[in-house]
């Protein structure tokens, strides 16, 4: 399965005015939407998706996402996957956030287990570099589940 997905949230045009006009997301965690990095909540962002879903056996799945991230708001703050400022807005930054890859392996050995073994690059985008540290972030998971 080839799939393109674009989501939209309203950031805060003037964070200063006492009005808050950005959206509030009921439930913060979107790694699964928006990134396994954690690196973005649903405030302030375009999220360009693009990802392939794959099913080589019956026991195995392959997950392959690319995440083009923007700020929609010049002075709309980058908000982490739990709704904290990672870093103020900054008239004249780039709008563009970041840019993230995510690998996932599914093996499903028996009917209740799952294993899952991941791989995530954040790559930071202009606006990170425009304001401050921008270290690329990498990590890898292995999580085993099982389902009653």
């Amino acid at each position: 399965r080839l799939y393109f997905e674009f989501n939209y949230a309203s950031g805060d045009d003037d964070p200063t005015d006492g009005k808050n006009k950005q959206l509030q997301t009921l439930f913060p965690t979107a790694h699964k939407w928006y990134g396994y990095a954690d690196q973005v909540g649903w405030n302030n962002i375009m999220d360009f998706r693009v990802g392939v879903f794959l099913t080589p056996s019956g026991k195995w799945r392959i997950r392959l996402d690319y995440h083009h991230l923007r700020r929609p708001e010049e002075q709309g703050a980058w908000q982490g996957a739990g709704g904290g400022v990672i870093r103020a807005g900054a008239a004249g930054a780039d709008s563009h956030l970041a840019d993230e890859f995510d690998v996932v392996l599914i093996w499903l050995p028996a009917k209740p287990v799952n294993v899952q073994l991941g791989w995530t690059t954040f790559f930071p985008g202009g606006f990170i570099e425009d304001t401050g540290s921008s270290p690329t972030a990498t990590f890898a998971w292995l999580q085993c589940r099982i389902v009653f």
